[in-house]
């Protein structure tokens, strides 16, 4: 018994050694130029790479999918408005992405496009009849796409912009409440929009805010705790905020790729587990079933072009694993999905691959109704306390 006890022990210290491990992954096919500020997200299991600057300091306009469940990569068809860098898209609920704005060569852009991974097409949309930019914040959020900040041609700008996807318009919001500024960082989070740090002249800043949907209103929430942050990349999973590399206050790179997590329930920082290497300015990334995968950038002169991916899962990182047995069927499911286990659970959330909170509820059946989920894969939780527990399963309608 104590023999089997101490084996069961050195596994899941192995599991939990590993899977806090960042991990090299295939880089991207010969064709494809290293660069920074690349557009960069995730729909359905794949990521997405697009525009961005190159060696030469020119920008693109080529485009790229990385499968994560076989670590390959894609060359598509080019994207076909204007090509550039320092430019920002995002996925949205509706499992399509939109991307906007950026330099081309001297020339600030406010154009915005949608890209479709059904049909692999993308539509020119209504251009933001706001100031041209580049280095804006963009994060979707209940149906629309919030822009705001970045640098215009008469300097940082402050304003806050939403498009309406379902009437192609945009309106202006409440300004920023804090200097203009541009390269900011930004996710969101059930919701609501959370934007912070980035840059103005050589200031350099490390405060943050949220912006409320629903009330249009601003609220101040923690300083980060650690050097001001500018240029690097972001995203959210699971309900948490992260940010990942960039440079620090003097606007170099800090000696790790730091990588912090915002918990909007204490409204908290807690640092995880940095990228190899030094800090990055202007990277991309994208999460895709429970991985952050953290692509290209630049230090003092070099544009990358390699792929590290950092599993986010909180049952294993937060060493709160309930270990038992979960069968899921029928898998894929359509309609109901039936939960066949020992254990007592209080809650369970489902997470898309894109680590959105898509339904949650209390654990008080053994079936869960899932028909107004997308076809797609997912991640179940399980929770009892602080404990919980995972398992995939897809939806196939």
């Amino acid at each position: 018994m104590q023999k089997s006890f101490l084996i069961i022990c050195l596994l899941l210290i192995s599991q939990l050694i590993f899977a806090q491990q960042w991990e090299q992954k295939t880089n991207p096919p010969t064709s494809f130029d290293a660069r920074h500020h690349p557009v960069t997200f995730a729909i359905d299991g794949y990521g997405y790479v697009a525009t961005g600057q190159n060696q030469a300091d020119q920008p693109l306009r080529d485009f790229y999918r990385y499968d994560a469940a076989n670590d390959s990569w894609e060359e598509l068809p080019d994207f076909p408005g204007t090509q550039r860098g320092f430019s920002y898209g995002v996925a949205a609920d509706n499992g399509k992405a939109y991307m906007g704005f950026g330099l081309n060569n001297n020339t600030r852009l406010k154009d915005f496009w949608e890209y479709d991974p059904a049909t692999e097409e993308w539509t020119e949309l209504a251009s933001c009849p706001c100031v041209a930019r580049y280095h804006p914040a963009m994060v979707q959020a209940e149906g629309k796409i919030y822009v705001g900040l970045g640098s215009g041609s008469a300097g940082d700008l402050d304003d806050w912009w939403a498009y309406d996807i379902a009437s192609d318009s945009w309106s202006q919001k409440p300004d920023f409440p804090a200097p203009g500024r541009h390269h900011p960082f930004y996710f969101d989070i059930d919701g609501k929009v959370y934007v912070g740090f980035g840059h103005r002249g050589s200031l350099i800043f490390k405060d943050f805010y949220m912006f409320n949907p629903n009330t249009n209103g601003w609220t101040q929430k923690a300083n980060l705790p650690a050097e001001g942050r500018v240029a690097g990349t972001q995203f959210s999973y699971n309900g948490k905020g992260y940010l990942l590399s960039g440079d620090g206050d003097d606007h170099g790179p800090m000696p790790t790729g730091e990588m912090w997590e915002y918990d909007p329930t204490d409204d908290s920082w807690t640092s995880r587990t940095p990228h190899p290497g030094s800090s990055r300015w202007a990277p991309g990334s994208f999460v895709v079933d429970g991985t952050v995968y953290f692509v290209f950038g630049w230090i003092n002169g070099e544009n990358y072009e390699d792929i590290w991916g950092y599993d986010l899962s909180p049952d294993v990182s937060n060493n709160n694993i309930i270990e038992t047995d979960i069968k899921l069927f029928p898998n894929p499911v359509s309609n109901r999905l039936i939960v066949e286990t020992n254990e007592t659970f209080d809650t369970y959330r489902i997470i898309d691959t894109s680590g959105k909170l898509v339904a949650e509820g209390i654990w008080d059946s053994n079936e869960i109704n899932v028909s107004e989920l997308m076809n797609g894969v997912y991640s179940i939780q399980f929770f009892l306390g602080e404990k919980s527990k995972t398992k995939k399963f897809s939806v196939l309608k």
